[in-house]
């Protein structure tokens, strides 16, 4: 009788164990939501995890984990710390919901994807402890950082450009369309005093792009491998973009071109015109790693010649060879914006010097 007993009672065990092990993660639903996944260095954003258990037994033990890129910092209220891995660690009574809010922090320029993420679980009866992978399709996306662009517009003011930099030191007032609160990122000198003290908060003026308003910028990327990885290139990247920015919130009609590459090697400018928010996507997408040779992108097509033509580039990337190359293509309207790091100019902080190539 104790046998019989002891029988039932070990396979009425092995049934318990078996519909757990394949009913465990049956009725689970996993959310993830990401509000504004798009920022600048060092700007955050919030991820969300939602989980919800729509079945009659509950789960004592979860752990849901996301892998994440060592480049991002989990923000907590009184401290952030590196992410290795996303994770939060909860149990669910039957017919019920964990939701966890998570404050990240991006450092560096790039698109991040996430794929998939885990869950592993485990029973207090049981010493099995059993994984399921969900597919995940969510995409981080970090702008490049925005520099000042005040030096760049006194080196174009002094230089070839100087029609270019009149033009946006001090737009034509007859195209002056109106005036919006200020955002971050727009230049001081769009801000309009008198009618922010009248309102009481900072005001920017706004102005139509006038006739030939144009410019191409050209993003002059390292080829050589050993370069690739150098900081002046990601400093490049940075002064491109804030450029761009800076000349479309001038009134510029703003075409770019590059010798860089997105992760699979895809062409990210064709020349054409483009929006901030376009430029911005593509540097993030830039892969140092697929840059190709720069003679293409710096023989511009001739309809162009006749436009204001920049090229940022930096010491990593810039040759003779190159400037010999340029000049065959802008006549007196091109101008190489060259980041550089020397050493006797190189303060406690890494200030970097901004010199220009004129193109003659």
């Amino acid at each position: 009788m104790i046998l019989l007993f002891l029988g039932l009672l070990f396979s009425a065990f092995w049934g318990i164990r078996y519909y757990w092990l394949h009913n465990w993660q049956k009725g689970l639903s996993i959310a993830v939501e990401m509000k504004q996944p798009q920022v600048f260095p060092g700007e955050i954003f919030t991820l969300r995890q939602i989980v919800f258990n729509q079945k009659n037994f509950g789960l004592p033990f979860l752990r849901l984990l996301i892998s994440f890129d060592p480049h991002f910092d989990l923000v907590e209220a009184d401290h952030e710390k590196p992410i290795n891995d996303l994770f939060q660690v909860f149990s669910l009574a039957s017919w019920s919901r964990s939701e966890k809010v998570f404050r990240i922090k991006g450092h560096k320029r790039g698109v991040y994807p996430l794929t998939e993420l885990q869950l592993h679980c485990r029973s207090l009866l049981f010493q099995e402890a059993v994984t399921q992978t969900y597919p995940l399709d969510k995409e981080i996306m970090v702008y490049p950082k925005l520099v000042s662009t005040q030096e760049i517009f006194q080196i174009l003011h002094t230089s070839l450009g100087e029609q270019l930099a009149k033009q946006g030191l001090v737009s034509d007032p007859l195209s002056f369309r109106g005036l919006r609160e200020y955002r971050s990122g727009d230049a001081i000198k769009q801000l309009d005093y008198k009618k922010s003290a009248q309102l009481n908060q900072w005001m920017v003026r706004q102005y139509d792009p006038t006739a030939n308003q144009e410019v191409t910028l050209v993003l002059d990327l390292p080829e050589t491998t050993n370069w690739k990885s150098d900081p002046l290139a990601e400093v490049s990247i940075s002064l491109f973009a804030s450029l761009a920015k800076e000349c479309q919130q001038l009134g510029y009609l703003v075409r770019c071109q590059t010798n860089g590459r997105n992760q699979t090697g895809q062409h990210l400018f064709s020349g054409n015109a483009v929006t901030t928010s376009v430029i911005l996507q593509n540097c993030s997408h830039l892969a140092l790693s697929q840059t190709v040779p720069t003679k293409d992108h710096l023989l511009l097509p001739s309809q162009q010649r006749n436009h204001n033509c920049l090229i940022v580039t930096s010491a990593a990337a810039w040759s003779s060879e190159k400037a010999l190359l340029a000049e065959e293509m802008a006549g007196t309207s091109g101008i190489v914006l060259l980041a550089t790091k020397l050493a006797q100019e190189t303060t406690s902080n890494g200030k970097l010097t901004i010199r220009e190539w004129v193109i003659t």
